[in-house]
């Protein structure tokens, strides 16, 4: 069964407050990225699921870069 609006709603803002909170320089560079493409996403996705989505898709992204900096993978 796919995950609610409030499910993946909730995984996002626990996602983007703990990368937030990184103060390595990489990470903050990464994820002032993320917070410019959310600009886009607001303005071309009407549908608040398809928005939801695509910011969990980008933050993985930003949480797998940030992994195999540290020569991890978190989707191994």
């Amino acid at each position: 069964m796919p995950p609610r609006l409030s499910e993946i709603e909730d995984w996002v803002l626990k996602t983007e407050a703990r990368l937030g909170a990184t103060v390595e320089p990489d990470a903050q560079r990464i994820f002032a990225a993320y917070h410019r493409v959310l600009r886009c996403f607001a303005r071309d996705l009407d549908d608040p699921r398809d928005a939801a989505l695509s910011r969990a898709a980008a933050l993985m992204l930003v949480q797998e870069l940030l992994l195999q900096k540290e020569g991890r993978s978190g989707c191994e």
